[in-house]
């Protein structure tokens, strides 16, 4: 299967796009494969661990809860359910 892809490829590239809707793909790919290489990059240049660092100490605030202990945890069990049912619930 690839290696007809990769023929069907080559013979593309020899004859040329000449259907407006193939033409209009290669433009959409090559600007979407542009934009995500630009977003990629500056994502990389502004997320370091400083920077993420320094954003979790200015919204820390959002982030402090109050912690919950749960020393029981209850199930309503109906009260003719079998034993083995009982059983599951515990």
């Amino acid at each position: 299967m690839a290696v007809k892809v990769l023929e069907l490829h080559h013979h593309g590239i020899r004859v040329g796009p000449s259907a407006p809707e193939v033409k209009q793909a290669l433009a959409f790919a090559e600007r979407s494969a542009l934009a995500n290489a630009v977003l990629e990059s500056v994502v990389a240049e502004r997320t370091t661990d400083a920077a993420v660092k320094a954003w979790y100490d200015e919204h820390a605030v959002q982030f402090n809860r109050p912690q919950v202990k749960a020393r029981h945890i209850l199930f309503a069990v109906k009260p003719d359910a079998k034993p083995e049912e009982k059983a599951a619930e515990a």
